[in-house]
C-alpha cells in the first residue's frame, strides 16, 4: 500500500473540527487532547516510525475520536475506537460523519477489558489518575496485552528510578 503523505497542518486543521465531549464526567477524567498535540503524535507515528499507514490501530478510551479519526485519515488499514461512555461514542460517530470518515472507524461502547486480539498500534490518552490514583494502569496493561507499538499520553514524567524500574518490568514480561 503506497504511503499517503498528509501535511501536518492539514491533519491539525482536520482534527480541530472534532467536537469535544458535550458533558465530560470528572470521574472518568475525560480530557480532550488538543488538536495540535494529536496531530504531532499521529504525524510522528505515521511518518517517522511507519506506525499508522496500512496498520491496525486501536484507540483505547477514544472519547470523541480525535486520535482514531486522525489515524483513519492518515490511511490506517483498520481503526477501532473503544470508550465506556455512550455519549462520547455518539459524538465520535457524529465527528466521523462530519469529517467524511464515516465507516472508517469501528466504534465500540465497552470497558477496555472487553478488548481482545492484536493490533499493530495502540493510541491512548488515558485517565491521568487525578480522580483515582493509578487509573491509567489498566490502560497501560491492556495496551501491552494487545498492541505491538504503543503511543500513550500521561500527566507526569517518570523519575529516573521509576522509569528504570518500569522498563525492567516491561522487559521481563
Amino acid at each position: 500500500m503506497p504511503k499517503r503523505l498528509v501535511r501536518k497542518l492539514d491533519l491539525e486543521m482536520l482534527l480541530s473540527q472534532v467536537e469535544p465531549h458535550p458533558s465530560p464526567k470528572p470521574s472518568l477524567e475525560q480530557y480532550t487532547i488538543p488538536s495540535d498535540v494529536a496531530a504531532t503524535i499521529l504525524y510522528v507515528a505515521a511518518y517517522m516510525h511507519n506506525n499508522i499507514v496500512g496498520k491496525t490501530v486501536l484507540d483505547l478510551g477514544c472519547g470523541t475520536g480525535r486520535l482514531a479519526l486522525g489515524a483513519a485519515f492518515l490511511g490506517a488499514k483498520e481503526v477501532v475506537g473503544v470508550d465506556i461512555d455512550k455519549t462520547a461514542i455518539r459524538t465520535a460517530l457524529k465527528n466521523a460523519e462530519k469529517l467524511g470518515l464515516k465507516g472508517k472507524v469501528q466504534w465500540v461502547v465497552a470497558d477496555i477489558s472487553a478488548v481482545h486480539g492484536k493490533f499493530d498500534v495502540v493510541l491512548q490518552n488515558p485517565p491521568f489518575g487525578v480522580q483515582k490514583r493509578g487509573a491509567d494502569r489498566k490502560f497501560i496493561e491492556k495496551a501491552l496485552e494487545v498492541g505491538e507499538t504503543i503511543y500513550s499520553l500521561h500527566k507526569h514524567l517518570l523519575s529516573p528510578q521509576t522509569s528504570t524500574h518500569r522498563q525492567k518490568t516491561f522487559e521481563e514480561n
